[in-house]
């Protein structure tokens, strides 16, 4: 997992991966909080992603994160990306 400072105050998630012997036992929920937790401690005001449609169990941790899908930002995508999604952080 890679946590990559936006502007705005964003903080990308990107390159979560978990290798498919060790899916199914939390890694990517945790590596998913680390990033959270990471983004909070600088400040971050949202935490953004891009993902793909195909990649089901992915979507649905993050959304039981609480992230949501929004329209996907002119310039901002990856060529195998065709969901966006943002999670809002409370204030410190």
């Amino acid at each position: 997992a890679a946590a990559i400072p936006q502007p705005g105050g964003a903080m990308e998630l990107a390159k979560l991966a978990v290798a498919p012997e060790a899916q199914g036992r939390g890694l990517g929920r945790r590596l998913t909080l680390a990033v959270l937790a990471f983004a909070e401690q600088r400040s971050a005001t949202r935490v953004i992603l891009t993902s793909s449609t195909r990649l089901r169990p992915a979507l649905a941790l993050y959304r039981s994160l609480g992230f949501q899908e929004r329209p996907c930002p002119p310039g901002f995508g990856y060529a195998t990306a065709d969901v966006y999604m943002e999670l809002e952080l409370r204030p410190a």
